[in-house]
């Protein structure tokens, strides 16, 4: 449709929907054409597309999964989509990588051989946490693009945040 002129030339896309409903599998594998590598957040993918209270779900269409380089998510999401937040859990969705970020914990980015901690930057005095998970999504996958390993596109990504949640 009307996007792919502008992501004609794009190698990564960063997919951050709000409901199930926003990107369902057939869109993303159109983002996923032409060798993108596709970011997604869990958010948009448990969040049910209904009216009334929000509610979640892992009835998920698995085709999704399959067109990822990279999932997010908060521990939330891992409960419902998987049942916790076990990097064999996270696995079993069969993504390469999935970042699971925790907040003042860190997060822990789990790739087929591994699980590497990702320490959180530290924040002195109060913090507004508005769009801590987007951003840190976003400077991850800028920093992946570049080449970075995922522990050094996570700390890359939790020092940024942190500047970013720092109330002054």
């Amino acid at each position: 449709g009307w996007a792919a002129s502008a992501l004609a030339d794009a190698e990564w896309v960063q997919v951050a929907g709000l409901l199930r409903t926003d990107f369902p599998a057939e869109t993303i594998a159109a983002l996923a054409r032409d060798g993108r590598r596709l970011l997604l957040d869990a958010q948009g993918v448990v969040r049910l597309g209904t009216t009334g209270p929000l509610g979640e779900d892992a009835n998920v269409d698995p085709a999704i999964f399959r067109e990822l380089a990279i999932l997010t998510m908060n521990e939330l999401e891992a409960q419902a989509l998987v049942g916790g937040t076990d990097p064999d859990r996270l696995r079993s969705l069969g993504v390469a990588e999935v970042v699971l970020t925790r907040a003042s914990r860190g997060a822990v980015a789990v790739t087929d051989g591994q699980a590497t901690e990702i320490p959180a930057a530290r924040v002195e005095g109060a913090v507004d946490p508005t769009g801590a998970g987007d951003s840190f999504a976003l400077v991850y996958l800028e920093a992946r693009s570049r080449g970075a390993e995922p522990a050094e596109a996570g700390a890359y990504a939790a020092g940024v945040v942190a500047e970013l949640i720092a109330r002054p």
